[in-house]
């Protein structure tokens, strides 16, 4: 699809003034509204010119950087035919680089009374404002680190959650994005071999009316309404939060870590059909939004959210790619994480792999060139599409997920799928044009249990969201080890630490790209809870004196740090057996010390041995028993002995001298690596 260069849309100051410019093919004319500071009502009123491409402009002599703005749009508004154009509805302008102020639901911001006509109320008063951005230069490209794909380690973590009680951080910091890049927090990701910080959305988003009854926020963030612009609420007091985005970024950059952001262009914070009209909807609902065709006032809902964004829509699809290139170019970020990405490839059939949006993302000069995730699922008709998108896209891998987990709560059976997945998911990402890492390995992430609630708890426990128990997933995988939640047994709390190491040691070394979730390796607790977007307090902010911290925090950087030593767990392609000096590239192994068949793959422990160029090798043993097991190692290279380095049973490193078997704790694995004989 040809997308033109159109003109551009957003509010643009020159040295005389400012050119405000929107797309809104459908509407019957937009009125620019100017504020300010001070008052809740527009100070002026103007109305744009239509041009031919259904894009509204007009220049405002004498207006530049800080003036706030907002749109009121007139045309049809009738439910039943999917129209929702209200001008009593102040509007945000979706191109706005900046928004000041809070934005919660008010009944005010329906497009609807009771009785389904137009709302006579003013929402002016509800709502964030539009903000004149000064002009901004792009980061250069040579400025920032361009992590090779097999090289990445994501860490996934929230700006407020990661600092909002660090103690080094200073108070004034905590909770932004200046405090997220202080010193202290690059140190520490720099400690765990950590690539690429990948941040849960920082663009402004709204707090729907059922959070707002309750007496909660949208604490995630995932419920978007102006996406050119960075939150309010992760800048200083008094602070410009694009400068101080922009200011984290280069900071992060001159330290050699990617920024990559979480995007959500599946749908929009303004909710069902009965919700807010805060943006998008009310300037053209049919350009930006998936409607049934035999209902056009109906919203299609594949995301669970009430709406979803329809980018076969060329008006749409503009949008998105406005909003790519903006962060990509003059905010600096590194790649993105699209939020229910199957959602954004889907037409009139469902997905397609070649939809409009992943043509032109793939064909873009600038996009295309950056790290892509695809969060392969949404909740709609043939929603899971792991593994179905194009190059370059890397994908959420749930299935290493969920192979991971099963193995380690003991599950029977459970050793073929995760040697499947430890090996780079070759059934999903086996095609020569993505290889290992278009698989994201994780365990945890920022939705479900942490590392230690995912052995301290059979069942989630989310009485805090107010939503009697029904929210979250509701089969975890998890196991508590006979006691729900915390205990002050010993053996029980060394048993989970040592599924805990264990479970990290098997993603530092699986073939693909690995993902951390943030303070998992200090053993981050959210009390059971599942599901913590809606809990902005302590529950999800990061406690950095865990006192389970010391048992992990060296055992991550230790099997993260033999990772990033290893080419041979880095590969480009997946490994098959091939040899590779004179030894296979991969080789499966029963306790005993012989080569594993077919029949082998329901025993509980067994081994991989990974090898690359002469010393480099590794072997790491895995044992889901409930007993302990002895293992024969295979011959090493000749000149070389195996070393345990790693061992889920040990919090500290335990290489000392070259061994012929080594003995592994249940629920556990350990780490050999090859070392030159004396």
């Amino acid at each position: 699809m040809d997308l033109g260069p159109g003109p551009s849309c957003g509010a643009l100051p020159t040295d005389e003034g400012t050119w405000f410019s929107v797309e809104a093919p459908n509407a019957k004319h937009v009125d620019l509204c100017l504020f300010t500071q001070e008052s809740p009502v527009e100070d002026k009123r103007l109305r744009l010119e239509n041009t031919a491409q259904g894009i509204h402009r007009v220049f405002v002599a004498g207006v530049g950087p800080g003036q706030l703005y907002g749109y009121r749009v007139a045309g049809p508004c009738a439910g039943g035919h999917g129209r929702y154009f209200n001008p009593n509805k102040l509007l945000l302008d979706p191109w706005a680089r900046q928004v000041a102020g809070p934005l919660h639901f008010q009944g005010c911001q329906r497009t609807f009374n009771e009785r389904g006509g137009p709302d006579g109320q003013d929402s002016a008063q509800a709502m964030l404002r539009s903000v004149v951005q000064p002009r901004l230069d792009a980061i250069p490209v040579h400025d920032r680190p361009q992590v090779a794909a097999p090289d990445t380690v994501l860490y996934e973590c929230h700006v407020r959650g990661m600092t909002a009680r660090h103690p080094d951080v200073p108070l004034a910091l905590r909770g932004t994005f200046l405090g997220l890049c202080q010193r202290p927090i690059i140190e520490h990701l720099q400690l765990l071999s950590v690539t690429s910080v990948s941040l849960m959305p920082v663009a402004a988003c709204f707090v729907e009316e059922h959070l707002v009854a309750k007496g909660l926020t949208n604490y995630w963030g995932y419920a978007p309404v102006a996406a050119f612009a960075p939150d309010p609420r992760f800048a200083t007091l008094g602070g410009d939060p694009v400068s101080e985005f922009r200011q984290m970024v280069q900071t992060f950059h001159q330290a050699g870590l990617e920024v990559i952001i979480d995007v959500v262009f599946n749908h929009t914070g303004e909710g069902d059909d009965r919700g807010a009209t805060l943006s998008l909807r009310g300037l053209d609902h049919d350009s930006f939004f998936a409607v049934s065709d035999d209902a056009p006032h109906v919203s299609l809902d594949y995301t669970g959210c009430g709406n979803s964004l329809d980018l076969s829509s060329p008006t749409c699809l503009r949008y998105v790619m406005d909003v790519l290139r903006y962060w990509a170019t003059q905010m600096g970020v590194d790649g993105f994480r699209f939020d229910l990405a199957t959602t954004l490839a889907r037409g009139p059939h469902g997905f397609d792999p070649h939809a409009p949006f992943l043509a032109a993302i793939t064909q873009d000069p600038v996009l295309r060139a950056l790290k892509l995730i695809a969060e392969p699922w949404d909740l709609g008709i043939g929603g899971y599409r792991l593994g179905g998108f194009p190059t370059p896209f890397a994908e959420w891998n749930d299935r290493y997920r969920d192979g991971v987990r099963r193995y380690f709560r003991g599950d029977h059976g459970s050793s073929a799928e995760l040697a499947t997945r430890i090996s780079g998911s070759s059934d999903f990402f086996g095609t020569p044009a993505r290889g290992p890492a278009a698989s994201v390995n994780y365990i945890t992430s920022h939705d479900g249990f942490s590392l230690w609630d995912l052995v301290s708890y059979a069942h989630a426990h989310n009485d805090a969201n107010g939503e009697n128990g029904m929210d979250g997933h509701s089969e975890n995988l998890s196991q508590n080890y006979g006691i729900e939640g915390e205990s002050e047994d010993a053996e029980i709390v060394e048993s989970r630490l040592t599924t805990m190491r264990s479970m990290l040691l098997c993603l530092a070394m699986s073939h693909g790209t690995p993902m951390l979730s943030h303070g998992d390796e200090l053993g981050r607790s959210q009390a059971g809870n599942n599901n913590t977007y809606c809990q902005d307090n302590e529950l999800t902010h990061l406690d950095w004196s865990s006192p389970r911290s010391s048992s992990l925090l060296t055992f991550v950087r230790t099997v993260f740090g033999a990772r990033a030593r290893h080419p041979c767990l880095r590969p480009l392609q997946h490994m098959h057996g091939d040899l590779v000096s004179r030894r296979p590239d991969i080789s499966w192994w029963r306790a005993d010390g012989q080569r594993m068949n077919a029949a082998d793959w329901n025993r509980a422990a067994f081994a991989v041995r990974v090898c690359g160029q002469p010393g480099d090798s590794v072997l790491v043993l895995f044992n889901a028993a409930d007993t302990p097991r002895t293992f024969a190692l295979p011959t090493a290279d000749i000149h070389y002995g195996w070393v345990a380095v790693a061992d889920g049973a040990h919090a500290a490193s335990c290489a000392t001298e070259i061994v012929s078997q080594w003995t592994v704790a249940p629920r556990a694995t350990a780490l050999l690596e090859q070392w030159r004989n004396a």
